[in-house]
């Protein structure tokens, strides 16, 4: 995989990020703020979550319980994600940050997005990523999906947080 296809799959799960608002914010808040920025680096778990064939088989045999033991950094799948993103020079934290600067922008929510020095500040934390088993009839050889769960916070420079979303 490429940078362009991790990010053609990213894009979409960036996209389904409006569906489930945990702290709104009213027009009047949002129309306050002329110009917002996000910050330059965006939080990411150690480790990603990877369901490959060697979860997936254990997922089969040993049920819910190897599933569990299966879920550690040393997972062979796990092992071969991390030397993939790593061989290839893909950022996953980047990728996500621009994508959501590009959707940012795109939506118009606000007069202005600046690199630095908005009325408020994005803070992006990556809560969970990496690939999950899809549909199949196969229970030990399904495809595997990207996955990715984040939230999205928008805070004053005093602090206060004025908006969050979890996608």
């Amino acid at each position: 995989m490429n940078h362009l296809s991790i990010g053609a799959v990213l894009l979409p799960l960036v996209l389904a990020g409006g569906c489930a608002s945990t702290q709104s914010m009213s027009d009047t808040e949002r129309k306050a703020i002329r110009s917002v920025s996000i910050a330059k680096s965006v939080v990411m778990p150690p480790n990603p979550v990877v369901m490959g064939k060697a979860s997936q088989t254990a997922g089969f045999w040993g049920g819910p319980i190897a599933t569990a033991v299966m879920m550690n950094r040393e997972n062979s799948d796990v092992v071969k994600f991390k030397q993939h993103v790593e061989s290839h020079k893909i950022d996953i934290a980047e990728i996500v940050r621009q994508e959501f600067i590009a959707q940012l922008k795109g939506k118009n929510v606000f007069p202005e997005v600046v690199s630095e020095g908005g009325n408020a500040t994005f803070d992006l934390t990556v809560e969970q990523y990496g690939l999950a088993q899809g549909f199949s009839m196969s229970p030990i050889n399904a495809p595997l999906r990207p996955t990715l769960r984040m939230i999205a916070k928008l805070s004053t420079p005093d602090g206060k947080v004025v908006w969050q979303n979890v996608h």
